[in-house]
């Protein structure tokens, strides 16, 4: 037992010498060439060849090393170039990297000039109001401009055929209307879909309920992982609340709607013309003469400016991560909406514009709660969640209010309060998801082997999360467990490649690098 526990030992020495080495070894190499780049990005710069100086800079404000003395030079350089995606990257990336110094004025400055061009080539959108809290989400339509659509035919004998019809007629008129900048196809299987489309008597779960959602005619949902979006879920419902069919039309505009949230209008147009307006007057719930005459709403050129400039937004939440060198024509979110505090008061102001509109129900109030939270206004969350529970009837709303309520006091730091409300979330699903921000809370607190234990299950439960791995790899390190977090490492590499380049794997990118 003894030669068995000291050949062990002399194999974690050794893979930790090695590991050592390696990062020793790569971080010399990382810093000597930090400063050959930034010797010559200034040698560049002080002949005023900002593209050479553009180029080194770059290079060199792409590592962890501290530049921020040449933060003054490098922005000066940008100022020059033309402001094409990748330079606006750079810029939202100094913004980040080194928030509040003496030239996030100039930064900003240089974005206003650029949302002035912007708001000049797209006079009248509502652009402002498509974000999801306070992320830009779309599909990658540069890359694919085909989403695939399945549709659950399962259920046809309970409603007319020609709804099937309707639905697909709205698909086609957003090719046309987008001139194919979006194309859609058909597939029999649901797995394989982008968006999932079904029929049901009544939406109920998620974010509806069979009380306050009556007249809610369809729903629908983005599932997101991290910053990746994997799929959209549209439920329309059959019949009105008196069962009663609805006519062409009807089933013709609804769907346009909530193709309009699948595609990433997260909220809404307030203008009674556009197709995203929230409301629809004339989509009664009765089979009468006026009913009858409710005509094809058609999209009005402020729904095709807003979605044509919302595709050409580099988005925070997407199916695949863009290269903005390939697409110099993009804008990221800061130059077309605004920073992500203004875009969080966006959010909320839209959030309250409609729930001013519709009845007081879940929906309306979990929207105006997620609104505050945008906008950081977190005693006001607070308060507004906690209403929306008062009008939760179904588990799947109490979870998603108690771990909404978690997330809160997570914010305010008041971790044991949120890790009592993500124990009652938990008590409302089986699918353990409360443990994340439970995980995160014994993180700050410092119980890491109780935070570790709560990521393991997650990670077995949902291997290809990046966030659940991230987040363990980090615990790991902390206890100094090396060996673990590198099975870690290599353990998602190997499963969910795609994974790596998100933001919370970059501390280990030069350690993927061997894995």
């Amino acid at each position: 037992m003894a030669k068995s526990n000291n050949k062990d030992m002399i194999i974690r020495l050794w893979l930790y010498g090695t590991l050592i080495v390696l990062v020793l070894f790569f971080t010399g190499h990382s810093y000597i060439e930090n400063i050959i780049n930034i010797s010559g990005a200034e040698s560049c710069y002080r002949s005023k060849n900002y593209v050479c100086a553009f180029k080194a800079y770059r290079k060199a404000f792409a590592t962890d090393m501290d530049d921020s003395k040449y933060i003054g030079h490098y922005v000066a350089t940008l100022s020059q170039m033309k402001k094409i995606a990748v330079v606006q990257e750079e810029l939202n990336n100094l913004l980040v990297k080194y928030p509040d110094n003496s030239y996030t004025s100039d930064i900003e400055a240089i974005f206003e000039k650029i949302k002035e061009d912007v708001d000049a080539k797209y006079p009248d959108t509502y652009i402002n109001d498509v974000v999801q809290g306070v992320n830009v989400v779309h599909w990658n339509t540069k890359e694919r401009n085909t989403l695939i659509v399945f549709i659950d035919e399962s259920n046809t004998s309970s409603f007319p055929g020609y709804y099937i019809d309707e639905v697909k007629n709205a698909f086609k008129d957003y090719s046309a209307a987008l001139n194919n900048m979006i194309k859609f196809e058909y597939t029999n299987t649901s797995s394989q879909a982008d968006i999932n489309i079904s029929f049901v008597r009544q939406i109920s779960g998620g974010q509806c309920n069979n009380s306050d959602c009556s007249n809610v005619m369809g729903l629908t949902e983005n599932t997101t992982v991290g910053s990746q979006l994997s799929k959209a879920v549209i439920r329309f419902r059959y019949q009105d609340s008196d069962n009663t069919d609805f006519t062409k039309n009807q089933i013709y505009n609804i769907a346009k709607h909530e193709i309009g949230h699948a595609l990433g209008v997260s909220g809404h147009s307030y203008h009674p013309e556009d197709i995203m307006y929230p409301v629809s007057n004339d989509a009664k719930f009765s089979i009468d003469a006026q009913v009858l005459k409710i005509t094809r709403k058609e999209f009005s050129q402020r729904d095709i400016d807003t979605f044509k400039l919302l595709y050409n937004i580099v988005p925070d939440i997407t199916d695949k991560s863009y290269d903005v060198t390939k697409y110099p024509d993009m804008y990221f979110p800061i130059a077309a909406i605004g920073t992500k505090k203004q875009i969080g008061e966006k959010n909320l102001e839209e959030s309250q514009r409609y729930a001013d509109m519709v009845d007081t129900n879940y929906i309306s109030q979990m929207n105006l709660a997620e609104g505050y939270f945008a906008s950081k206004n977190f005693d006001k969350a607070q308060e507004a969640f906690s209403d929306a529970l008062i009008l939760a009837n179904s588990n799947e709303e109490k979870f998603a209010v108690y771990n909404n309520l978690a997330v809160v006091f997570y914010e305010k730091k008041d971790y044991e309060a949120a890790i009592e409300y993500a124990d009652m979330a938990n008590s409302y699903s089986k699918d353990e998801l409360a443990n994340e921000i439970k995980a995160y809370c014994y993180i700050e607190l410092n119980r890491y082997k109780e935070a570790q234990k709560l990521l393991e299950r997650l990670c077995k439960l949902y291997p290809q999360n990046p966030t659940y791995s991230g987040a363990l790899v980090g615990v790991y390190f902390k206890q100094y467990k090396t060996i673990s977090a590198l099975k870690e490492l290599k353990r998602i590499k190997k499963e969910n490649p795609a994974a790596i380049q998100e933001p919370i794997f970059k501390p280990y990118g030069m350690l993927l690098k061997f894995l």
